[in-house]
């Protein structure tokens, strides 16, 4: 192609060129126009621009070619500093590294040096990425030397091959540790070890210190204790109440022949005590049983005696149960104890109840001895000797001794004339038959109760004649009517006072079945005629007004009418006043007429503008506006200024924020001030590629004097600087100080330049071969492979060289006992003792009906079975509950075994819950009264040393016999002795009967006397049967018989 004119280009001597040229691929500068006249292409990527060989021209070449390192000054005799800089191509790009930075790359990063020999070289933290040889010649095993962390001081470990050998691999373990040597007194740790280490290298045993887990924890559930291996676990007993027992490694856990509980004992199933004697040393003894069964297991014909003995130390003993030989229950007294068999010699006691029941043989009925329930004292009486006669009745002396007399003997017995006696009086019902009570001589009949006492006339009343006059001695006549329902609400008939009368009055009651309406109540009257007139109806309220109240037509209003008018009315009325009326309406686009009786007038909204009505206000407001709705909108006084509805944005008034696109070049000034366009801005991307090599006429932007002014400079004069002028570039001219920094680690991609074979080519080599050079020199017990991991020989590391312990994973198999200094727990009972080796089994066992033992992940539980079986004596100073039935062989309970004296009440005792409210029954022996049991209950205090007789709700209890034994009876205080009880023996009286004569006021079904009918009387203290025809002749005359019935 054609030389091309520089356009405005200068070139002085230098063939430096000032100005502008545009050059295409091929083109070039004539010699005549200052150019060499030679063609320069474009070049390839990462290439330099440098002088031909002959000095003629400009030519692209690699980096490698243009550093002359043969021709650079030799810096053998200078000292390197990590801060001296190297030329590097960083992927391409080239640039200055410091020493330091290289340091880093080897130490970090893996590079191979292949057929390298390095001559005691020092590499800090080297990778080796394939294995490392070190050899010392061809006689001399090779070597590595580790010297001490103090300033690299004289001291040093050698890591050194063996003597001759085949060869051997130690394989290095994949955590961090120091390897032990066989000398060293160091161990070897846990990380160190690639595998596990069998048994049979472990030199002696393994002390306990040695091992994780070297003891075993022993626990009762709260506290605990560790036993170490080679240790004693002692099973101990508990005095009176456990057993041990140990053989050949098996505890044997019981209960001691004779135990006794120091505290409470809960038995949920049963207790069986093969003993002679089960002692309770306990306050009370609570059972939850409802039964208790003695003498179980009797079989045969029964002998011996059955009940509860309780000891009263110095006093004889009580007893309440069974008189085996007398086939009766009794309480008493004797000598004997809780251990005596079979016939008891008992003096019989007293027996304390509320009240007594004697049934009859064979039978449920039962004669009942209760005392009165308003007993102030205790009452003796003292029954007859013998049985009396006939008809005699039982009377007393007045100081309870009683005996057996005729009727008429009585106190008040035989009838007097009634006529004579003023104060007569019926000791029984009187039944008139078919008679009347009539009075003579126009004489009232007057029967008047005493006090508060009321005539009381049971069954229906029927006055057949007369009327009946109710006064009230002062007080208003009134008759009580009282409801159905236990007599709980009454409506009273009642006169009115004397000051509302005006004379007597009659009220008629209707004919029809109805109901009286009150006058104070809320009542319905049913075609019932109210006078207006005469009276006052205040707040009516009504569901419908008839014709001739309310008007419903307004042409018949008038002014003189007092009707109601209907809402019928009122509308006719305003509509006959405002049926014409109407309402204009003119807007800007016309008027309207709205007519009030039959339109309506409507006020819509419409875009951006709402309407609404409450009460008689109508409210036209604007919206707010938006991007879709036309409204009300207000304006930022930042940005905007109104002035007469005139909108103005203000200056700066819009922000770069606020710009949707871009401002057209038409409307930007040109940038004149400096700084205002940044380097970054430049888009060179963007521009017109040059087309052409580059000529030393070129011109380039540059910063003189770095943050001074951008100034151009031409081409020529970058070769001068870069030292290429005349071709080859010189190693001394790389200013590697001025070069940038790579600013990264260096990576196995970076690139360095060598000289290949010394003062041979310059090459550039990536930074993995450097580190696999250095990697390959590794030999000896370790060597390292191209990525850097070392490996340790076989047979390398010995005991000494461990640091730490021994892992149980990094052991191959198991330790066998016989490497451990202590192999096994040994198990005592206090006298016998066992080791058991580990491995072995150390086996807890309970004893049938005393102990069981079981055991789940580790944990020992040891319990009582549900029914335990005490072979000898139970002793329980705590409290026994027992939840299962009582039952014992025993023909005798002793209570209170340890009373010394006769303070302390015993018994039995149950517990009861009665409306929510804790209550006990029993029967005990009562200290304070000597030879007396009572029966309770309702008591609400609970039973302990004594039973308090005065505590809230305490009452005797009822007692309920088939025969009842005794050598007497005490009712309330009235003592009734055995002869006197004789008496009844042969009575073959009635209940019926018997509550006749106790004064029973209950009649029952009518009969027809009959003159042969027999009457009880009272003959001169001798009670006899008498026929009605003596009564009736004794009585005879009317006034007699009116005396009688009036009392």
């Amino acid at each position: 192609m054609a030389d091309k004119k520089p356009i405005r280009a200068v070139f002085n001597d230098s063939n430096v060129a000032t100005g502008l040229a545009e050059f295409q691929s091929g083109d070039t500068v004539g010699l005549t126009h200052g150019g060499l006249g030679v063609s320069l292409s474009i070049g390839s990527a990462g290439q330099v621009l440098k002088v031909n060989s002959g000095a003629s021209a400009l030519e692209f070449g690699n980096v490698e070619a243009i550093v002359n390192i043969d021709g650079a000054t030799d810096l053998t005799s200078a000292t390197l500093a990590t801060t001296d800089l190297i030329l590097a191509s960083d992927g391409g790009t080239e640039g200055r590294v410091t020493l330091a930075q290289l340091d880093t790359l080897f130490s970090g990063t893996s590079k191979t040096l292949t057929n390298k020999t390095l001559t005691t070289p020092t590499i800090t933290t080297p990778i080796i990425n394939a294995g490392a040889q070190l050899k010392n010649g061809s006689t001399s095993a090779g070597f590595l030397e580790f010297f001490e962390d103090s300033d690299n001081g004289s001291n040093k470990v050698t890591l050194i091959g063996p003597a001759s050998t085949a060869d051997i691999t130690l394989t290095l373990p994949a955590a961090a540790g120091t390897i032990v040597a066989s000398g060293d007194t160091g161990t070897v740790t846990n990380a160190m070890l690639a595998g596990s280490i069998a048994a049979s290298k472990l030199a002696g045993s393994i002390g306990n210190s040695k091992l994780s887990n070297s003891s075993i924890t022993v626990s009762d559930g709260s506290s605990t204790s560790a036993v170490s291996l080679g240790g004693t676990l002692t099973f101990a007993a508990t005095a009176n109440e456990t057993t041990v027992a140990e053989s050949s490694g098996t505890v044997t856990v019981g209960i001691v022949d004779n135990p006794t509980i120091g505290g409470n004992l809960t038995v949920t199933g049963n207790l069986t005590v093969n003993g002679t004697t089960t002692t309770l040393s306990t306050t009370n003894s609570v059972i939850s049983d409802k039964l208790i069964e003695l003498s179980t297991g009797t079989t045969g014909t029964p002998s011996g005696d059955i009940g509860i003995v309780g000891e009263r130390g110095s006093s004889d003993n009580v007893f309440i149960g069974f008189d085996e030989s007398a086939d009766e229950f009794v309480v008493g007294t004797g000598s004997f104890t809780g251990a005596t068999t079979g016939d008891l010699t008992i003096t019989k006691g007293t027996f304390s109840s509320a009240g007594n029941k004697i049934y009859r043989a064979g039978t449920t009925n039962a004669v009942s001895l209760v005392a009165s329930s308003s007993l102030a004292g205790n009452v003796t009486l003292t029954l007859p000797v013998n049985d009396g006669d006939a008809n005699q009745l039982l009377a007393t002396d007045g100081s309870g001794n009683l005996s057996f007399i005729s009727a008429t003997a009585a106190s008040g017995a035989g009838l007097s004339n009634v006529s004579d006696d003023s104060t007569p009086s019926l000791g029984g019902d009187l039944d008139v038959e078919t008679s009347s009570i009539v009075s003579t001589s126009n004489r009232n009949i007057a029967i008047t109760p005493n006090g508060s006492g009321v005539v009381r006339l049971d069954g229906n009343v029927d006055i057949e004649s007369g009327s009946i006059s109710l006064k009230n001695s002062g007080t208003q006549s009134r008759i009580d009517f009282y409801c159905e329902s236990s007599n709980a609400h009454y409506a009273r008939l009642q006169a009115p006072a004397h000051s509302a009368f005006s004379g007597n009055v009659t009220l008629t009651l209707p004919a029809t079945t109805d109901t009286i309406v009150g006058r104070t109540t809320t009542d319905t009257l049913t075609n019932k005629s109210i006078d207006a007139d005469n009276n006052t109806i205040s707040n009516i309220e009504v569901d419908n007004l008839k014709s001739g109240v309310l008007d419903t037509d307004i042409s018949s209003v008038s002014s003189n009418d007092d009707t109601l008018a209907s809402a019928k009315a009122i509308k006719a009325y305003v509509d006959s006043q405002v049926g014409g009326a109407d309402l204009d309406a003119t807007t800007d686009s016309g008027t309207i007429d709205i007519d009030l009786g039959s339109e309506t007038l409507t006020v819509a909204g419409g875009e951006g503008i709402d309407t609404s009505a409450t009460g008689t206000t109508i409210t036209i407001a604007g919206e707010d506006a938006s991007t879709s709705n036309k409204g009300v909108a207000s304006f930022s006084s930042d940005d905007f200024s109104v002035s007469s509805g005139a909108v103005t944005i203000k200056s700066s008034g819009v922000t770069n924020a606020q710009l949707a696109g871009s401002i057209a070049d038409s409307k930007l000034n040109t940038i004149t001030t400096a700084n205002k366009v940044g380097l970054a801005s430049l888009d060179i991307d963007g521009g017109t590629d040059i087309g052409a090599a580059i000529a030393d006429a070129d011109l380039f932007i540059i910063d003189d004097g770095a943050g001074g002014t951008n100034r151009k400079t031409a081409a020529s004069r970058i070769k001068t600087y870069v030292g290429a002028s005349s071709g080859g570039f010189a190693i001394d001219n790389l200013d590697i100080d001025g070069g940038t920094d790579i600013g990264a680690d260096l990576v196995d991609a970076d690139e360095i330049i060598v000289d290949d074979g010394g003062n041979g080519t310059n090459r550039r080599s990536d930074l993995t071969r450097v580190k696999k050079y250095i990697f390959s020199a590794l030999s000896g017990d370790a060597t390292a492979s191209d990525s850097g991991a070392l490996t340790i020989a076989n047979g390398s590391v010995e005991n000494a060289m461990l640091a730490g312990s021994i892992a149980n994973d990094k052991l191959a198999g198991s330790i066998a006992n016989s490497k451990l200094s202590n192999s096994s727990i040994t198990v005592t009972d206090g006298s016998n003792s066992t080791a058991t080796s580990l491995g072995g089994t150390i086996t807890f066992s309970g004893t049938n009906n005393e102990v069981e033992v079981s055991e789940s992940s580790g944990t020992i539980t040891i319990g009582l079975p549900d029914d335990v079986t005490i072979a000898g004596n139970l002793t329980v100073t705590g409290t026994t509950t027992q939840t299962g039935a009582v039952t014992s062989n025993d023909n005798f309970n002793i209570l209170s075994n340890n009373n010394t004296g006769n303070s302390t009440d015993f018994g039995l005792a149950g517990k009861y819950v009665e409306s929510s409210t804790t209550k006990f029954a029993g029967i005990f022996f009562d200290a304070s009264t000597d030879n007396t049991f009572r029966l309770f209950t309702d008591t609400q205090t609970e039973p302990s040393t004594t039973v308090n007789t005065s505590a809230t709700g305490y009452a005797a209890a009822n007692l309920i016999v088939g025969t009842l034994t005794a050598s007497g009876i005490v009712i309330g205080s009235a003592d009734i002795s055995e002869a006197e009880l004789e008496i009844l023996d042969g009575a073959t009286v009635t209940t019926s009967e018997l509550n006749l004569l106790d004064g029973n006021t209950s009649v029952g079904s009518s009969i027809t006397l009959a003159d042969s009918d027999g009457i009880i009387v009272n003959d001169g203290g001798t009670m006899k049967s008498i026929p009605a025809s003596d009564v009736l002749t004794y009585t005879a005359d009317e006034a007699t018989a009116l005396a009688i019935a009036l009392g």
